[in-house]
């Protein structure tokens, strides 16, 4: 059993620290640690009067479940954060979801719902975070949350939209979304992935293809990790590549800035790391 500090009370940004040291256990796939340290974490919340302060750990404990297959558990996890959060159970169908929910709806409880196979209340659902993430963002954005990566998908971040329909033997045609959906998409996309937009309007199983070769395209053009989403695309190559090399220079220099400070944390509180 790892030996985890109570921070809270300790540290000022005592969420930011145990938020790092989640972030290394999972990049190390140690994922019955990550999960015991979110239950400790929130116990440390709860005796010090902060429970507002743990719901971060919510979501690295639900990762690290499916990525073990425990969808059972990570669903009843996602259930308890309402009780954190709400103070009550959620009516997830009848509940009035808002700008701010879009996230956990498509991230979490739509995926979850996949791998339950309640898919006509995931695709529900789904159908709502998008409506709602339309708001602020693009086609583009969205691309990956409508358009299926893999049928079936093989993890909580590759449902899609698509999949939920393909369950349910619809066509994504009949989404009320579809045509407003295909139509926020610049031209120029088209033209890369070398499709035709009426021809995909009228044939659904085109957006695979168009998935593909439009994320193809982007990968080509990217060096950094930063995107700057549609624009990478639609501009010209050399405009892109100078933008993704000073991108890339920003995130060397960041690094080299704060690495050594989160180093120096988790080693004055988290020796199991080294």
């Amino acid at each position: 059993m790892l030996d985890i500090p109570n921070l809270f009370g300790l540290e000022s940004h005592a969420d930011k620290i145990y938020s790092q040291y989640l972030i290394k256990l999972t990049i190390r796939g140690r994922w019955g640690d990550v999960i015991n340290t979110c239950h400790k974490i929130r116990e440390f919340a709860r005796v010090s009067g902060v429970v507002g302060s743990s719901l971060f750990t919510f979501n690295f404990e639900i990762d690290a479940l499916c990525r073990t297959n425990d969808f059972k558990v990570a669903w009843d996890r996602l259930r308890e954060r309402e009780l954190n959060v709400y103070g009550r159970y959620l009516h997830l169908q009848d509940h009035d979801w808002v700008a701010g929910d879009a996230d956990i709806l498509s991230y979490k409880y739509c995926p979850l719902l996949y791998f339950r196979d309640e898919f006509v209340m995931g695709g529900k659902l789904l159908e709502i975070a998008i409506k709602l993430k339309k708001r602020t963002e693009s086609s583009f954005d969205l691309l990956h949350l409508v358009a299926a990566s893999e049928s079936p998908p093989t993890s909580i971040f590759r449902v899609s939209l698509q999949n939920f329909y393909f369950e349910l033997g619809l066509d994504l045609r009949t989404w009320n979304g579809w045509r407003e959906f295909v139509d926020g998409f610049d031209s120029k996309l088209f033209a890369l992935a070398q499709i035709d937009r009426y021809a995909m309007i009228s044939d659904s199983k085109l957006l695979g293809l168009f998935f593909r070769r439009v994320l193809n395209e982007q990968e080509r053009r990217s060096s950094s990790k930063t995107t700057r989403g549609e624009s990478d695309l639609t501009e010209s190559l050399d405009r892109v590549s100078k933008l993704q090399t000073i991108a890339s220079l920003q995130e060397i220099r960041q690094a080299a800035y704060l690495q050594p400070k989160i180093d120096a944390q988790m080693a004055k509180y988290f020796s199991d790391l080294y």
